[in-house]
Order: structure tokens, then sequence, then C-alpha cells
């Protein structure tokens, strides 16, 4: 066995490797989330976003036209693809006319089409 003449000391300077680690990850996060918070919403999140709320407007016109039994006419000159039409009319039965909707932001682009027979739009890209 080794003997050593002085006593071994406890005492430490610096920090230790997991210290740093923890530090480095926590200024990391919280630079993330500073960045995204100032930077705001892609193009791609405001197109879905755009396209999210108006699926669910024309579900909400389709169900309303469902339980009151009434036609529904829905106004979208501002968002339909080129042709004549400006408006989308569910009817009671479920079924729906109208044009296709078009949605610009940026360079995206999104075409909403109308399935007729069951009054909903599908998303194509």
């Amino acid at each position: 066995m080794i003997s050593r003449s002085e006593p071994i000391s406890d005492t430490r300077t610096g920090f230790s490797l997991m210290e740093t680690l923890v530090t480095l990850a926590i200024l990391s996060l919280a630079i993330t989330i500073t960045l995204r918070a100032t930077k705001g919403p892609s193009p791609q999140m405001q197109l879905q976003r755009r396209v999210s709320d108006t699926l669910q407007t024309a579900a909400e016109m389709r169900l309303t036209a469902v339980t009151l039994r009434s036609p529904q006419i829905w106004d979208v000159s501002e968002i339909a693809c080129e042709g004549n039409a400006t408006v989308v009319v569910f009817f009671a039965n479920g079924s729906a006319n109208g044009p296709d909707l078009c949605m610009n932001v940026a360079d995206k682009t999104t075409v909403l089409k109308l399935s007729r027979l069951n009054g909903r739009y599908l998303e194509t890209k």
C-alpha cells in the first residue's frame, strides 16, 4: 500500500462537467423560446391555420343547414378560385354547391375542393 504523508484535500475549484452541461442546456432552451416568441408563425403555419379555420366554418355551415333543414349560403368571394361562383350553398340533405377555394400565404398555396355529394371540402396541395 502507498501511504501519503499529506492528507487529501477535498477543496474544489471551478465547475464540474455536469454543472457546465446543465447550464448550457438551460441557456439553449431559453434562447430557443425567446427566438420562437419574437419570430412569429411561419408562412406554412399561417396557411394551415387559415385552412383549418375555413374547414371549420364550412362544417358549421353544413351542420346548420342540416339541423335547421334549410339551405345556408356562405359568401366565399375573397377565397374562391377562378370562376363566377362566389357563394357556397349548403342544402338540408347535407350536399352543397359552390366553387373550390384557393388560399395563398407568401409562396404557399392550398386548394380546398368541394365534394358536392356530401358537402365537405377536401384539402389538396
